[in-house]
């Protein structure tokens, strides 16, 4: 039971990475309205925040990407998984910070944050799960 939880985890949050690649592509006009729905600061049409946007959400996407790759084989690849796993602790620590400097909504914060956090919690539990079933 352990392996098919941690591998449907990984493959859910390899999901919700891999729809940052909308952001990639989405028009600049997308994005603004997005940032007013969110009840933010104008965003800015600077080629800075541009490439920020972008090559973060594609550095999400690519993440994702990583995730699916450890679910194929959570035995195997157990030292990806449990760098992924920390790795997003850290990352959702890190980002409580961030999000809480720069005066994101709580319900961004508490997603993100929260979200990520708590994934990487279940995916260090699982893999504990999995390596004593193992044995």
């Amino acid at each position: 039971m352990g392996r098919r939880w941690l591998v449907f985890v990984l493959r859910f949050g390899a999901s919700v990475m891999a729809l940052a690649l909308l952001a990639v592509v989405m028009p600049t006009e997308w994005m603004r309205l997005s940032n007013a729905g969110l009840g933010l600061e104008a965003f800015p049409d600077l080629p800075l925040f541009q490439y920020l946007t972008r090559s973060l959400a594609l550095l999400y996407a690519v993440h994702g990407g990583l995730l699916w790759l450890a679910s194929t084989d959570v035995v195997g690849l157990r030292p990806l998984v449990r760098y992924m796993g920390g790795s997003a602790i850290f990352f959702g620590v890190v980002v409580l910070g961030i999000d809480l400097a720069a005066g994101m909504p709580w319900y961004w914060t508490a997603l993100e944050s929260g979200g990520v956090t708590a994934n990487g919690v279940v995916v260090l539990w699982l893999d504990r799960r999995v390596a004593r079933q193992a044995r």
